[in-house]
């Protein structure tokens, strides 16, 4: 059996990129969003983050439509909350600080906090966006795929495959429970107390089918030989080419080199 061109290949890598070479993209932008902090202009990382940011904003529009709102609504979902909660912890509680810019009784809103704050934040954003940048633009197949031809354990593997096709059926079988729980009146979604209420009768079938579906994952990934060591001839090649090999090693290698020198020469 050889492998199938890349015409009737799945949906593999959302970008047409290897997922290694998306992962190499993800590296370069957190290695040099530490640029301003190694020469020690603190002020400057949020700036640089929300470019770098954007960048990969673009690059995940390049791709299709659906992978730049997967993006945007993890960021927002991840980084708002953790940036609000900085400004306030460090806002108002950063008790070294002298230069007040509001007080509410008790409470002192102070410059140094919320420079510490923005610092943070900018960093944090880094993180998210590379993370959502790799979660929208690398299929769950590609990132499997990518790690068996690495000569990850096969053990590993069959263990971050089950993790990874289980989630998506976690959300579908939630959806039917909560829709079946409707349909025989129970209350669902009208006040904290009612879902409090009718949480046994929905984590019960849930955490009774999710089991049952890891284990009906796990023989079925056996029975095709998830465990066999030795070669594999994939069914689809993922996308790659002589550019992307080049500069995926080449991209993370020049970006290191730059923070090094960077905080070699602010020392």
């Amino acid at each position: 059996m050889s492998e199938s061109s890349s015409d009737h290949n799945p949906d593999t890598s959302s970008i047409g990129w290897h997922p290694l070479t998306s992962a190499s993209a993800a590296i370069t932008v957190s290695l040099l969003a530490a640029l301003p902090w190694c020469c020690g202009y603190q002020i400057g990382v949020p700036p640089v983050a929300a470019a770098l940011a954007a960048a990969l904003a673009v690059l995940a529009s390049r791709s299709r439509p659906q992978a730049f709102f997967d993006w945007s609504r993890t960021v927002a979902m991840a980084w708002l909350p953790l940036a609000i909660s900085l400004f306030i912890i460090h806002g108002l509680f950063t008790f070294e600080g002298t230069s007040v810019v509001a007080s509410l009784g008790p409470f002192r809103l102070t410059r140094e906090g919320l420079e510490i704050a923005w610092g943070f934040a900018g960093r944090w954003l880094v993180v998210i966006a590379a993370a959502a940048f790799l979660l929208s633009t690398v299929s769950a197949d590609a990132a499997i795929a990518t790690l068996t031809s690495l000569r990850v354990p096969a053990d590993i593997v069959l263990v971050l495959q089950i993790a990874m096709n289980t989630l998506p059926s976690a959300k579908r079988r939630a959806a039917a429970i909560r829709d079946a729980q409707r349909a025989r009146g129970l209350e669902t979604n009208r006040g904290l107390f009612a879902r409090f209420k009718s949480a046994p009768a929905f984590l019960s079938p849930l955490a009774l089918g999710l089991l049952l579906d890891a284990e009906t994952r796990a023989i079925a990934l056996e029975l095709r030989g998830a465990r066999i060591r030795g070669p594999r001839v994939r069914l689809y090649a993922l996308p790659d080419s002589k550019r992307q090999r080049i500069l995926r090693r080449l991209l993370p290698t020049v970006a290191l080199a730059l923070v090094i020198a960077a905080h070699v020469l602010a020392r």
